[in-house]
């Protein structure tokens, strides 16, 4: 199962939200969230970070912005991941 959702990801070639991926393999999301967990800790998988860019924000707070964590303002993004291609170290880039 857990090959699975790397081949799952690697096939959706685009984003995949928790519940659909969980759906696709007819699991929890609660139990993918672990497997997700799992392939992170052996660095086949990293989160994605979605920075919202301030300077094009909708409601410009200037320079009193509490930031995108504090913004009441922004929408919470759910959590995405990426597959770490082999030829990329943990905590590196492909160079």
């Amino acid at each position: 199962m857990l090959n699975q959702v790397l081949r799952e990801m690697q096939a959706a070639r685009g984003t995949l939200r928790l519940d659909e991926l969980a759906a696709r393999l007819n699991i929890e999301p609660s139990a993918l969230e672990g497997m997700i967990a799992f392939w992170v800790s052996k660095a086949r998988l990293k989160p994605v970070s979605i920075e919202s860019d301030t300077e094009n924000c909708a409601v410009p707070c200037a320079r009193s912005c509490p930031g995108v964590t504090q913004c009441p303002f922004v929408a919470k993004m759910p959590k995405m991941w990426e597959r770490i291609s082999r030829g990329e170290k943990k905590g590196g880039s492909r160079n």
